[in-house]
């Protein structure tokens, strides 16, 4: 059954072509000394779309930012969540289609605000392993 209705839409296709077609050019057609060739029509290809939003200026938002509630009032601020794909796609973060908002929110403040905090947390430690020990 599908290819029948794919049979008739390429005549119906066909049809409309020829009858588009200049008289002389449908004689020389059937005069067997013209032809028909197909060219595929070009999909538009993935244009690269300028962000909405600057990314870089996000991000330096977002690198300000002290902790994970003050980075999701930056991020509250992206309209969509398209543009927060866009985003977290740019930092190369594995991005899920079925992905909520909220969790695409949290990956980017994980992935900015977690990796300082940890950091942080890091260069707090003493390198002795001794932290609350008295010197002496």
């Amino acid at each position: 059954m599908i290819q029948k209705n794919a049979l008739a839409k390429v005549l119906r296709t066909l049809a409309t072509t020829i009858e588009s077609m200049a008289d002389e050019d449908v004689a020389l057609l059937l005069a067997g000394k013209g032809k028909l060739t197909f060219i595929p029509s070009e999909k538009p290809k993935n244009v690269h779309v300028e962000p909405s939003i600057d990314h870089a200026v996000l991000m330096t938002r977002l690198n300000d930012c002290r902790d994970r509630d003050e980075a999701r009032q930056v991020l509250l601020s992206v309209a969509t969540k398209d543009a927060l794909m866009s985003l977290a796609k740019g930092q190369k973060l594995y991005i899920a289609k079925n992905d909520r908002r909220e969790d695409i929110e949290n990956k980017i403040i994980e992935f900015v605000i977690g990796a300082k905090l940890r950091t942080e947390a890091i260069q707090t430690l003493s390198l002795t392993g001794g932290g609350n020990q008295a010197d002496g």
